[in-house]
């Protein structure tokens, strides 16, 4: 299941897209099930019963929509509580940047500042000289776990 976050005039929120151009909001699927559903996505996200209910709301009952063009986007969790990133993870962009490419696997952190969403200017610190871009695939990990199997280790990511 997808979530949006979004916010109009400050105040923030989630949905649920049902496709490109339209979400339902959280408070409709509220409405629907007559039943609380915790503001924070965070809270959300292990609450796999709750999710299933969200999911055929979605399908079977017909709620109102709201189009994403007339709300903002935000990132998809707003506060994580870490950002991992892989250094030089592209061989096409480890090339063009003129990089070795490593033989080990490196890790940094992002902090939670770092976050934007999909359409907002990326502003440049002054002491940078230039940003450079590629492109980046985020994970969500909906459950906590240390040194799983790499046969197991799709059951923890929720998106």
């Amino acid at each position: 299941m997808k979530i949006v976050n979004y916010s109009v005039e400050e105040a923030t929120n989630y949905g649920f897209p049902v496709d490109r151009t339209e979400f339902v909001p959280r408070y409709f699927i509220e409405e629907v099930l007559r039943e609380k559903i915790p503001r924070d996505i965070k809270r959300l996200l292990p609450d796999m019963e709750l999710i299933e209910l969200i999911r055929a709301s979605l399908e079977n009952v017909k709620l109102e929509r709201v189009l994403l063009l007339s709300v903002h986007l935000e990132p998809p969790i707003k506060d994580p509580r870490k950002i991992i990133s892989i250094a030089l993870n592209y061989r096409d962009h480890t090339e063009e940047v003129g990089s070795k490419i490593l033989e080990e696997i490196v890790f940094f952190l992002k902090p939670p500042t770092t976050l934007i969403g999909p359409f907002d200017s990326i502003i440049k610190p002054g002491i940078a000289e230039k940003i450079d871009y590629e492109g980046e695939l985020a994970v969500i990990i909906g459950e906590r776990a240390k040194e799983v199997d790499s046969s197991e280790a799709l059951f923890y990511v929720f998106g």
